[in-house]
């Protein structure tokens, strides 16, 4: 195969983000558990209220004598303190929805990088989306380069298309040559995997999205437990596998590639690892 330009899907980029983003609530959850960390919490939270409980402006201290005033306001900061604590314990589930919310950001950023590289290695896949296929003459006049302007459409029609929502988003894939049927297909995973997301298709996808936007404007947090966010993760996960794979099979002829490609083509020298040239994806063996 002849050398040419190359265009890297960053999958594992994108799963790493993911897995970070897990990280990093298993790491304040476990530390929220911590006394130190409760400890310090409250204190923060309580500066300054020994002096507002106490303040005259807010109280009037001639109805109340020295020492009944004085258990008014340690009976406040009491009051105070439970209400933080409760307020505490119960934001783990805000810290659980909000990682919901980050995973979501994720898969969303993985979609329009998809959109770019294919529409750079083959831009005739936009005229398959695209419905105004011209651009003004003001419009080009604003960019000096060709490479400008194409950026440019680029970038509005991945907006668009992010914009309509992913029941959109998976329609303009399927018009690109990216199949629904194969992004939620679980057969090259394990007997477990496929067990597990039986009934994890496009539905669920839109399903847990629709739970973001109920977080962000709803106040919703529909999330309750560290192991349904961990399914949406591995969920995500074999999504963005999915979808690599496809894009590589797809179109490899125009240089798409993974990053686990590139990594092992400029690392070593072998079949498949020469960074001249990139490798074809694997011949589907037809079943008997």
């Amino acid at each position: 195969m002849k050398s040419m330009r190359t265009h890297v899907i960053d999958t594992f980029v994108f799963i790493g983000k993911l897995s970070d983003v897990y990280l990093f609530l298993d790491y304040s959850l476990n530390a929220m558990d911590e006394p130190i960390v409760q400890k310090k919490a409250l204190s923060k939270c309580m500066e300054g209220i020994s002096d507002m409980v106490r303040d005259e402006r807010f109280i009037n201290k001639a109805a109340f004598s020295e020492k009944d005033l004085e258990a008014f306001a340690l009976s406040a900061e009491e009051r105070i303190k439970e209400s933080y604590l409760v307020k505490f314990k119960a934001s783990k589930v805000s810290v659980l929805n909000l990682s919901l919310i980050m995973m979501c950001t994720v898969v969303e950023l993985f979609f329009e990088h998809v959109f770019a590289v294919i529409f750079k290695a083959n831009p005739r896949t936009l005229l398959t989306l695209s419905k105004d296929k011209n651009i003004t003459l003001e419009q080009f006049m604003k960019y000096s380069k060709y490479e400008d302007v194409f950026n440019e459409f680029v970038q509005k029609t991945i907006d668009h298309i992010i914009g309509q929502g992913t029941k959109e988003v998976l329609k303009a894939f399927d018009c690109i040559g990216l199949k629904k049927a194969k992004i939620f297909s679980w057969s090259d995973f394990t007997e477990e995997v496929q067990h597990r997301f039986a009934d994890w298709s496009d539905n669920k996808l839109i399903a847990i999205f629709n739970e973001r936007h109920s977080i962000v404007h709803d106040n919703a947090m529909p999330l309750r437990a560290v192991e349904e966010l961990l399914l949406r993760k591995d969920f995500f996960t074999k999504i963005i596998l999915n979808i690599s794979i496809q894009a590589w099979h797809k179109f490899y002829e125009y240089g798409v590639i993974l990053d686990a490609h590139d990594q092992m083509r400029t690392a070593i020298k072998a079949s498949g690892g020469d960074p001249t040239s990139y490798p074809p994806p694997p011949k589907i063996k037809e079943k008997e």
